[in-house]
């Protein structure tokens, strides 16, 4: 591939949606969620707790957070870890380039152009400004890059760090990060029996990870009063009561108000559009896995469809919704960038990827607590 091919692929998949990315995000505070915001504020100060590494990091280098100082912080994480999944789609396009073979460029162009359009990634990312996800994802992109690098031993403990990292921001990417950094894992290596030792070491590890960031919160240590109070003084970043009751609701809290919003009939409809705005994704999972190893397409389809399990413990249906269609994103780019495309198969696949991509234009970001609530509004 020339010089030209390269630069006109790189300025259409990474420089243009970069830019319009950053045209877009302001750091006016006015337009950003407070409810997100106080989850930045949390750190290890009385102890361990859930969600509290991002504030701990801000802590130990001596910075108190300010509505100021937060949307800037918020607004370069977005902008960073946009960077680093539209470099990731740029070489898969790039990868996926076959010369003279028109049929199989113009469908990596149309899935590149639907990936770039997931309403769970950049949409959802610009949508759900000041999310612990943003870091989920970049954590995610890290892993595909060190797997696809290498799956040695030294890539084992990286990647486990990595797992533990993600859940010690979010306790909830232990059903989305893990899933598919573990698939990414085997599917980049080989998937061999000497394999399932570093699984078994990896599991472990993240389980328990998750069993102590998971159950460690601001109930074990102070009154709800009280570090509402210290929290309000610390900083100018208004304190939200339902963002600061995560620390004080058990698990058999979380699964009675989950069931108590998941259960209505908007609900039930914004998941189930959800749902079926992942067939696309799943199309193209099953034939890019499957050319690889059939046997492999069910794994991965499970790993990547892990968050939507979330939907039990927690009412975000629009994110886990988001979770499982980056997760989806990503295992097409790894699956198909040594795919051949067929003029037969590209035939559906084309026309497939290009609806699929107004559709997500039209549809918007997959949301929070309901999916695509631009459209929900009408329902």
């Amino acid at each position: 591939m020339d010089n030209y091919v390269k630069g006109c692929i790189a300025f259409v998949f990474f420089v243009i949606p970069l830019f319009l990315l950053t045209q877009s995000i302001g750091i006016d505070k006015d337009s950003f969620n407070y409810w997100m915001d106080t989850h930045w504020l949390f750190n290890y100060e009385h102890g361990f707790i859930k969600r509290g590494l991002i504030g701990e990091l801000f802590r130990q280098v001596g910075h108190d957070l300010t509505k100021s100082s937060l949307s800037v912080a918020q607004t370069a994480t977005i902008i960073a870890v946009s960077a680093g999944f539209l470099a990731l789609l740029t070489w898969f396009v790039l990868k996926s380039y076959r010369a003279g073979e028109a049929w199989h460029n113009a469908t990596i162009f149309a899935v590149g152009f639907m990936i770039a359009t997931a309403p769970g990634a950049l949409q959802q990312l610009q949508f759900q400004i000041g999310r612990f996800d943003a870091f989920g994802l970049a954590i995610l992109c890290a892993v595909f890059a060190i797997t696809r690098r290498s799956t040695s031993p030294f890539s084992l403990a990286l990647v486990t760090g990595a797992l533990v990292l993600a859940i010690l921001i979010h306790e909830a990417h232990f059903f989305w990060v893990v899933p598919l950094s573990l698939w990414l894992w085997f599917f980049h290596g080989d998937a061999t029996k000497s394999r399932t030792v570093p699984l078994l070491v990896i599991s472990i590890v993240t389980l328990g990870a998750v069993l102590i960031a998971g159950t460690s919160s601001y109930s074990d240590y102070i009154a709800f009063a009280d570090i509402k109070t210290e929290l309000s003084q610390r900083s100018d970043i208004p304190i939200k009561d339902g963002s600061l009751r995560v620390q004080f609701r058990s698990l058999d809290d979380n699964v009675t108000l989950s069931a108590k919003h998941n259960f209505t009939f908007r609900s039930i409809v914004s998941f189930m559009l959800g749902l079926a705005s992942l067939i696309p994704y799943v199309a193209l999972l099953l034939l890019a896995v499957t050319a690889h190893d059939r046997k492999k397409s069910s794994w991965a389809l499970l790993a990547a469809c892990a968050p939507l399990l979330l939907v039990v413990a927690g009412y975000d249906q629009g994110r886990w919704v988001a979770m499982a269609n980056v997760s989806l994103c990503l295992v097409v780019i790894a699956a198909l960038s040594n795919v051949r495309i067929m003029p037969r198969q590209a035939m559906v696949l084309l026309p497939l990827a290009v609806l699929a991509s107004l559709c997500q234009i039209f549809l918007g970001p997959t949301g929070d607590v309901l999916s695509y609530p631009y459209i929900m509004r009408f329902i």
